[in-house]
């Protein structure tokens, strides 16, 4: 490697330099993601394969203290594209499809990979080539982030159109073969969304899943994206990855199945003209059921995830990795996608007509809350969120579906039936608005048994009321003050 601080004139050997080294760095790729929560392939291999995914995952489990895989055998996870044809429904089989390409040309950036023993660590590896379907080249970029110390890993698929006509019907699929989670070759397999940051099973089957719990009685794995050009597919059998999950329709495969199967995630990605890309961002996480609601709390979170719902507001928590200005719009689910241009211009398109919009400024890496307000009760809606850094580059379009309350929150009131100032033995009755559940406080302490709409009173202190609706909505009172005088000594003098 010395000699290649010397100036080479010969171009012959110019060639066998730059064979080296690109040799050179494909060894120094051989990085394994391993961060005490989630591992990709055996710990001694690489876990970045040579299609560009990722080896089998692990997860740990801290009680056994040893790693358990996530898919049959020694199974990586598996990918497919599929390029041309009829393009008329947003599901499709049509034109060239191939499953689990080598790359060509593949290189592997490890620069942002953080060692922590040896080939071990944390960080970021992207894997970058490009295959051939139908005749075309496509470029596949594929982005994988471990933190130091979560339970899941982000992951962000881009296609490029690297040939020279346009490409159209453009689709991929992620998943498993054959799953298997911990010790058990049978798991229930779940499609949902994340709600107030945690997974939610759909109603039907004709609702658009995002996320996917695949679980046992110990251990669980949430496979998930924010993209809404997604859809979860799950199949009751294992084989053929294109034979299960690339040939099933996600809007007619099982809701909620436990058997030894499969599953994959459908994403129906735009048009690319030619140099054009499209992107979508993924998470795999996994753990034992004693973490997996964390996990999946702190997926919901990094990811763009809508939280305390009320009947007519909630709230979009979003991060960026660089400074940006955050916009957002809510539209009624089931409404066509806005482009990001749209979402920033916050009015209606189309023939859809934007329920709420906004606009933050964003801090790299920080965490941002926005309000999302004027909502009606009980309604689907679907928040679209995109953001925007200062060389105007729009960031990939998040999109979280989720449903207001039904009933609006309880009011939590006090009338007292007498005067608040009385001399022992008296009482005074205190009476709370109509609620569903009642429970009376006199200090900050909950009264034992005081769980009617009515208490009566004969202490002195300050007396609140929390109440809760049908939905379970809780909301406490403003104290009422109670003073119980002692009575006067009355005393006789000569």
């Amino acid at each position: 490697m010395k000699n290649s601080l010397k100036i080479i004139k010969n171009a012959a050997f110019m060639l066998l330099f730059a064979g080296a080294l690109m040799s050179s760095v494909n060894v120094k790729a051989q990085k394994v993601l391993e961060n005490g929560y989630l591992r990709f392939g055996t710990g001694n291999e690489a876990s970045v394969n040579s299609t560009g995914n990722l080896q089998q995952p692990f997860y740990f489990n801290p009680t056994a203290n040893t790693y358990y895989k996530l898919t049959f055998s020694n199974y990586p996870l598996d990918n497919a594209f599929a390029i041309g044809g009829d393009k008329t429904n947003e599901w499709n089989i049509n034109g060239s499809i191939i499953a689990n390409p080598s790359l060509s040309n593949q290189l592997l950036d490890i620069s942002g990979f953080t060692a922590t023993s040896g080939n071990k660590g944390y960080g970021t590896i992207i894997s970058t080539g490009n295959i051939t379907i139908g005749g075309q080249l496509l470029e596949i970029k594929t982005t994988y982030a471990l933190p130091q110390s979560d339970g899941y890993i982000r992951v962000t698929t881009r296609l490029k159109n690297v040939s020279t006509s346009l490409i159209e019907n453009v689709r991929t699929w992620i998943g498993t073969r054959d799953d298997w989670v911990g010790n058990s070759d049978v798991t229930r397999k779940q499609k949902g969304n994340l709600v107030n940051n945690a997974f939610v099973v759909n109603a039907n089957t004709s609702q658009s899943a995002l996320a996917l719990k695949v679980s046992t009685g110990s251990e669980g794995v949430l496979f998930y994206t924010a993209s809404p050009k997604a859809n979860i597919v799950t199949h009751p059998n294992y084989g053929d990855f294109q034979t299960r999950i690339v040939n099933q329709n996600p809007t007619s495969s099982s809701l909620d199945i436990t058997t030894d199967g499969s599953y994959g995630m459908y994403v129906r990605m735009n048009d690319l003209p030619v140099g054009a890309s499209d992107e979508f961002t993924w998470y795999y996480a996994a753990g034992d059921l004693a973490r997996l609601d964390n996990i999946i709390a702190a997926v919901a979170s990094v990811s763009g995830a809508v939280s305390n719902i009320t009947y007519n507001s909630a709230l979009l928590k979003a991060t960026t990795t660089v400074n940006s200005t955050g916009y957002w719009i809510v539209v009624p689910n089931g409404s066509a996608t806005p482009t990001a241009a749209q979402i920033k211009a916050g009015s209606n398109y189309g023939a859809v007509t934007v329920v709420s919009n906004g606009s933050n400024p964003m801090t790299a890496n920080v965490e941002q809350s926005f309000n999302l307000t004027g909502l009606v009760q009980g309604t689907n809606y679907t928040v679209h969120f995109v953001s925007q850094d200062n060389s105007l580059v729009f960031s990939t379009l998040l999109s979280v579906p989720f449903t207001t309350l039904a009933v609006p929150p309880p009011v939590a009131t006090i009338t007292a039936g007498g005067p608040l100032s009385f001399c022992v033995p008296g009482s005074v009755a205190l009476n709370a608005g109509t609620a569903s559940t009642y429970q009376w406080s006199l200090n900050g302490n909950a009264i034992s048994g005081a769980t009617s709409q009515s208490f009566t009173a004969n202490q002195s202190g300050s007396y609140t009321v929390t109440v809760t609706n049908s939905v379970g909505q809780a909301v406490t009172s403003t104290a009422t003050i109670v003073t119980v005088n002692t009575l006067p000594v009355a005393t006789i003098s000569a």
